[in-house]
């Protein structure tokens, strides 16, 4: 039994051993956990069973093992592959394709805006900006990119930003989406939302397709920036 912070090796709800977790690893103490009736020894040799001792490995390849002997200890039985492995097959699912829209959901200028912020870049601009903020309007698609030398500028780049956007296209903002990072969910961002009433709203995670188009100008500058 695996938790966060610790294993437990169990026989009939007894706790044989005990093992910390240090990093990713857990490492168990034997000669503080041994006993006269502890039993360390796996007397099975089943095929499936040995699939997950050794990471899940393949039946050709442990097949492989016993016929050039390459594990003692291990027995010459047969490694067919007799049913379906819940983890293999869960680690080689793959997710079902996002097709592209046909069609702009928006009405108008402003109306949905993406947003996206990276950094710190590997090389600084001439002014010595390292932080890129990445602003996509989904009716028009176009696309602004500032910079700045500061984490912290942001809000306030953005509150200025808002301001001429509104003013040169004539339309006020309405939604604006990101990712869960910790650059706009603050209480200075919140505020400001608060008091210009602009709707909310965060992109799925682990589903960047949702925020595709801003994202892949972020890739872009970011591929020049590692070229610089």
């Amino acid at each position: 039994m695996f938790d966060y912070t610790c294993c437990l090796i169990l026989e009939n709800d007894k706790v044989l051993c005990i093992g910390n977790r240090k990093g990713n690893v857990y490492k168990i103490n034997i000669d503080a956990c041994m006993r006269i009736e502890n039993c360390l020894v796996a007397s099975i040799n089943d095929s499936f069973l040995w699939h997950r001792r050794l990471d899940h490995i393949s039946m050709y390849v442990l097949s492989k093992l016993v016929e050039n002997e390459l594990i003692k200890g291990l027995s010459h039985i047969a490694f067919k592959k007799q049913k379906l492995c819940d983890a293999c097959q869960m680690s080689k699912q793959v997710k079902t394709s996002f097709k592209s829209k046909n069609h702009i959901t928006t009405e108008r200028p402003l109306e949905l805006v993406h947003i996206y912020l990276f950094g710190l870049t590997r090389a600084r601009s001439i002014s010595g900006n390292r932080y890129v903020f990445v602003i996509m309007d989904d009716f028009t698609r176009y696309i602004w990119v500032l910079f700045w030398k500061l984490k912290d500028e942001t809000i306030y780049e953005f509150i200025k930003f808002s301001k001429k956007a509104e003013n040169k296209k004539g339309f006020l903002i309405i939604n604006i989406r990101s990712n869960h990072g910790g650059d706009f969910i603050n209480d200075l961002f919140g505020t400001f939302y608060e008091e210009k009433g602009y709707h909310y709203n965060f992109s799925t995670p682990k589903t960047p397709q949702q925020n595709e188009d801003v994202k892949r100008k972020n890739r872009s500058l970011q591929e020049m920036t590692r070229t610089c």
